[in-house]
């Protein structure tokens, strides 16, 4: 095992916009079935769930917990890492998992709602407590099993993360982590950057409706005065500022003239506007599988895809009604090509289900 590393001071200017950044996302009901998202097709999710677990109706918590927890449960004490509003450990609580649960967040909006809704379900055995995972100090053996859900990829100080779940763990625990694994910064390979424009390109014009021009109150957590300056401050800086113009001048004239506006191509997020809006997302998240096994032993990873669906999806995934046979058929044939193209080598699995262990002895 390593050696535990020294924690890193954070830059605090970071933190509070990442925290600030969150609790926007709270209070606006960020991301809850806008269409904007692809884990807003309920398609998506049962494909989620099945390569997770087997079974399209199973959620990857349900699965690990019936597959390496069964005979132990309840466990003492559990860890919920990037808990938000604590949706997994109060189903987990539900399901008889636990008898005392330590939740952490960096946002203390969502811990608020976490909170609330905990003790209107009676459940007291659930601490909720407000932490930045770069600097966590987790108790040294307490903790049966550690839960994380797409949290691991917001951490910058993975190697001072993973010391922390390796000594708070018990000798015997686990850790369970539904997680992005993808590239750092969503900086993707052109080789995943042309297939998902190709699919884009597949697709009839009324599914590429873009739903955020439609719907600007969709868009992304309302800005600060200070994140906006800072964000044009560095459009000045490294350039895009006429690039980043020209695309809303021509969503105003679209809008102005009661035409639609299409999703025209997928590109890469440009990482100095995406470390402004949340200085966390996915900021080593392609180094989560390479550096995990120093530290615990690796005893699963169930691939998830993701690599052509997720950003090829975003924004329009409103667009696909289920219910109807042509978006079905099409969903599945957008299934089908991610799939062959991982099959194939092309694409990589951006996320993935990892089940990690403590040594018994």
């Amino acid at each position: 095992m390593a050696q535990q590393p020294m924690a890193k001071q954070p830059n605090h200017r970071q933190l509070e916009r990442a925290a600030a950044h969150w609790d926007r996302a709270t209070l606006q009901n960020w991301k809850g079935g806008t269409g904007l998202y692809w884990t807003d097709l309920e398609p998506v999710r049962r494909r989620l769930r099945f390569k997770a677990s087997g079974d399209p109706n199973m959620e990857w918590y349900e699965c690990v917990v019936r597959r390496f927890l069964d005979g132990s449960i309840p466990l003492e004490r559990i860890a919920s890492l990037g808990c938000g509003e604590g949706i997994l450990e109060r189903r987990l609580n539900e399901m008889g998992v636990l008898k005392h649960c330590d939740a952490f967040d960096i946002s203390p909006v969502a811990l608020e709602r976490a909170r609330a809704e905990a003790k209107a379900r009676g459940m007291s055995n659930i601490a909720y407590r407000t932490a930045d995972l770069n600097t966590l100090t987790l108790p040294c053996c307490s903790y049966q099993a550690v839960f994380a859900e797409s949290s691991i990829h917001h951490v910058q100080n993975l190697e001072w993360l993973f010391v922390q779940i390796q000594r708070a763990l018990v000798p015997g625990g686990w850790l369970f982590a539904n997680e992005y694994v993808g590239p750092s910064r969503f900086q993707f390979p052109d080789a995943q950057l042309r297939a998902m424009n190709a699919a884009l390109q597949l697709l009839p014009d009324r599914y590429k409706v873009s739903l955020r021009a439609a719907n600007p109150n969709l868009a992304q957590p309302r800005e600060t005065a200070g994140t906006f300056l800072l964000r044009l401050w560095m459009r000045l800086r490294y350039g895009g500022l006429v690039d980043a113009v020209r695309r809303r001048f021509s969503r105003l004239f679209c809008a102005a003239a009661g035409r639609r506006i299409l999703k025209s191509e997928v590109r890469r997020p440009d990482p100095f506007q995406l470390q402004i809006s949340d200085p966390s997302e996915a900021v080593r998240s392609q180094e989560i599988l390479e550096l995990l096994p120093n530290y615990l032993r690796i005893v699963e990873v169930r691939p998830l895809g993701g690599a052509l669906l997720h950003f090829l999806l975003d924004d329009i995934a409103g667009n696909f009604n289920p219910e109807r046979r042509e978006d079905s058929r099409l969903l599945e044939m957008l299934f089908e090509v991610e799939d062959a193209l991982t099959e194939a080598g092309i694409l990589k699995n951006n996320f993935a289900v990892i089940v990690a262990r403590k040594d018994p002895g």
